[in-house]
């Protein structure tokens, strides 16, 4: 499928195939939000099969595309880039985060968590509201 080559380009050295990948990323999103999110976590449940019988690290874990992108925000600083992944994590919200709510709160707490290295009043209020639901 279509998503495959995307994941090893989204961590390509190379800026103009990051670009194109991320590109190609928020258009299909915009269209089949839910398909490509579904066939990313197929992607990490198979990666995840494939890491215990190897060595083989993959930028698509158990967090998703969105978790990808969202490490993707953290390490790169082109202006274009960064706009992309943002416009597709948003298509991604925008369509998958009512039905799936829990997920993405959790997402967004390990997030939060990273960016600040420890745990903050805000981080636990997430994390109240994520064991609620």
């Amino acid at each position: 499928m279509y998503c495959s080559p995307h994941q090893e380009t989204l961590s390509s050295p190379h800026l103009i195939l990051r670009r194109a990948v991320v590109s190609c990323l928020r258009q299909l999103v915009q269209r089949e939000a839910q398909e490509v999110s579904d066939y990313s976590m197929s992607l990490a449940s198979e990666a995840r099969t494939d890491r215990l019988a190897s060595s083989k690290s993959s930028l698509i874990t158990e967090t998703g595309l969105e978790g990808a992108l969202f490490s993707l925000l953290d390490k790169d600083y082109d202006r274009k880039l960064c706009s992309d992944i943002q416009d597709t994590l948003v298509s991604l919200l925008q369509t998958l985060a009512a039905d799936n709510i829990a997920r993405w709160l959790a997402l967004i707490k390990d997030v939060l968590q990273a960016s600040s290295g420890g745990c903050s009043q805000t981080d636990q209020a997430m994390s109240q509201s994520v064991d609620v639901l």
